[in-house]
């Protein structure tokens, strides 16, 4: 059924009654749910507290971030450095191995910054110097073996060295990157 009176004019007493936040009572008695925005709690996004304390978080989480970044550059390149020294070691090792110890032109061996090996000090970035000691081994003939020592030092400046007589080996100044290696070798 149709209802075909006429509308009735809304006075205070008989029209909408709000409850802020949640729903409305029509004059009739029914349930609205308000339509204009900001009517219902939390369909308006993020407050202004929300989004300065999520910016604090982010900065404090970014801060932390780039704290950790120059350790990690200054790990890679000691590590890098490394790498080089050992790849140079390797090489001065073969080397002897393959002409042997006796054969070996010089205790200096010269290398370019991509790790080529010079003549002499022209280009030079990585000095790569070798010491000899003997290795007495028990029950083994005098001489047998010997232990070579390598100091791979980069050295771009071609600064000289002094010779510890103690040990053989060069006395490297604090500053300058060096590694120390050891082999043993038959003579």
């Amino acid at each position: 059924m149709v209802n075909t009176s006429a509308p009735q004019s809304e006075s205070p007493s008989t029209g909408d009654f709000w409850w802020p936040g949640r729903f409305a009572l029509s004059g009739s008695g029914e349930k609205r749910i308000p339509n204009r925005a900001g009517d219902v709690r939390g369909e308006g996004g993020f407050s202004l507290i929300e989004v300065t304390i999520a910016m604090g978080v982010m900065a404090f989480a970014a801060i932390a971030i780039l704290g950790i970044i120059p350790n990690g550059l200054a790990a890679a390149t000691r590590s890098s450095q490394t790498t080089i020294a050992a790849r140079l070691a390797s090489e001065v090792q073969s080397e002897i191995q393959q002409v042997g110890l006796a054969s070996f032109p010089t205790d200096t061996t010269y290398f370019d910054g991509d790790g080529k090996i010079l003549t002499g000090t022209a280009g030079a970035v990585y000095y790569v110097y070798r010491s000899v000691e003997a290795c007495p081994l028990p029950g083994a003939s005098a001489g047998s073996f010997q232990k070579v020592i390598v100091q791979v030092v980069k050295n771009p400046a071609g600064q000289t060295f002094p010779v510890d007589a103690t040990t053989g080996l060069r006395t490297i100044p604090v500053g300058l990157e060096e590694r120390t290696f050891q082999f043993h070798v038959l003579p």
